[in-house]
């Protein structure tokens, strides 16, 4: 186990876990592009740069496309329910059984780190994959899983071929791709992110039912009719009974008495 490739497994490690983590998509997507690229170094012998190239090349593509799939400001996501901790320990413990398992029963073509870093990286995948609340957490696991096949491949069988660099891009930029498609559509249609597939909405809070005022055409404000108490006896005067005196009369605009309250003459 090299140095070189001990620091790269735990960077990439580190980048994951702040794609998990991490509230505001440009610091996702950074997570996972750095994952991607720092995963296709984690092997023995290293691959060509061409390829290097062609699977960054593919992870910055298809952060490209989520980030066009939200024009304006990327915004903020919901971040992982566990926090960053627990993948943290769980991926650490991953990764000491599999530097300790490599080979185990047959031997190794690959660096035992790489199917350490598979192993760690499979960890982390499972919290957005098995958690994950809205559509991009969602994609971001399959991503993640699909690195931490390619590491343990890796680690088991050598350094992947040309073509097999090439289809790992190719997957990569398409589960990106897809995730893109659906978040963008989703927005199309005035729903939210999450998994639920509610529309955004304007609440009130419900210990007080009066509703705000709605802006006109006009651009004057006109109130809305306030929901009353459909409770019997609630909003209403009391009616007259026995022992209730009845409500006193209400004068006319000129001070007279009501019509059916005068004396006859």
């Amino acid at each position: 186990m090299s140095p070189f490739q001990l620091g790269a497994a735990l960077a990439l490690l580190a980048a994951a876990l702040l794609a998990v983590s991490a509230h505001d998509l440009r610091w996702i997507l950074a997570g996972l592009v750095v994952t991607i690229g720092l995963a296709s170094i984690v092997a023995d012998p290293l691959p060509s740069i061409v390829a290097v190239g062609l699977r960054l090349g593919a992870g910055l593509l298809g952060a490209e496309l989520l980030l066009l799939a939200q024009p304006g400001s990327a915004g903020r996501l919901r971040g992982s329910s566990i926090g960053p901790v627990a993948p943290g320990l769980a991926a650490a413990a991953a990764f000491v059984i599999g530097s300790l398992t490599s080979g185990v029963g047959s031997p190794a073509n690959g660096p035992a780190v790489a199917t350490a870093a598979g192993l760690g990286l499979l960890a982390i995948a499972l919290g957005p994959l098995l958690l994950g609340r809205d559509v991009v957490r969602v994609g971001l696991g399959l991503t993640l899983l699909m690195m931490a096949a390619e590491l343990i491949r890796g680690g088991l069988a050598g350094t992947p071929g040309p073509l097999e660099q090439t289809l790992i891009g190719a997957l990569t930029v398409a589960i990106l791709g897809v995730t893109a498609a659906l978040v963008s559509g989703a927005l199309r249609a005035g729903r939210d992110l999450s998994m639920g597939g509610g529309s955004p909405r304007e609440t009130l809070f419900e210990a007080h039912p009066l509703v705000t005022a709605a802006r006109s055409a006009t651009g004057a404000e006109t109130p809305r009719e306030v929901h009353r108490d459909p409770r019997p006896g609630r909003g209403r005067p009391p009616a007259a009974g026995p022992g209730r005196a009845p409500p006193a009369p209400q004068p006319t605009p000129r001070g007279r008495p009501p019509p059916g309250n005068t004396a006859p003459g």
